[in-house]
């Protein structure tokens, strides 16, 4: 009876085991305006065969930024592909956060073949982003130097 017991939590703890072995998240600033500040996972960053990088971001705004359907969100925690010469993305996972920490959307990520598919797009000229994204590839090349 206990070997029957084992059986059938074994699947379970073996499916749990993977993401126990995953590094904690940190988090570092890598930019402050005057509304907004980023920050990056530095633990999360990975290397992919296509010379681009997997990147988790963080995107806290002062102001609640509100969505078509009325719904408002004050954090954004985005997965992307990113390539740092030129600077160009593909945003893979988007989740949007109100100031209590509520889940005000949480698409699912996008497999690997819809990503192909996908367009690099570079961040819009002047904007926040831009010099977001370009922190981002500084501190990714820091990482690759030590």
């Amino acid at each position: 009876m206990f070997l029957g017991k084992i059986g059938k939590v074994l699947p379970f703890v073996l499916l749990l085991a993977p993401a126990a072995a995953q590094a904690k998240p940190k988090w570092k600033t890598v930019f402050a305006g005057s509304d907004l500040t980023v920050a990056m996972d530095t633990a999360a960053v990975t290397a992919n065969a296509d010379g681009s990088y997997s990147v988790w971001t963080r995107w806290d705004y002062k102001r609640a930024r509100v969505l078509e359907n009325k719904k408002s969100y004050t954090r954004l925690v985005e997965k992307a592909e990113l390539k740092c010469s030129p600077i160009v993305m593909k945003r893979v996972n988007t989740a949007l956060y109100d100031r209590a920490g509520t889940v005000v959307m949480d698409p699912e990520e996008l497999g690997a073949s819809e990503v192909r598919l996908m367009s690099w797009d570079p961040p819009k000229k002047n904007s926040d982003g831009e010099k977001v994204w370009a922190a981002v590839c500084r501190n990714i090349a820091a990482r690759k130097k030590k």
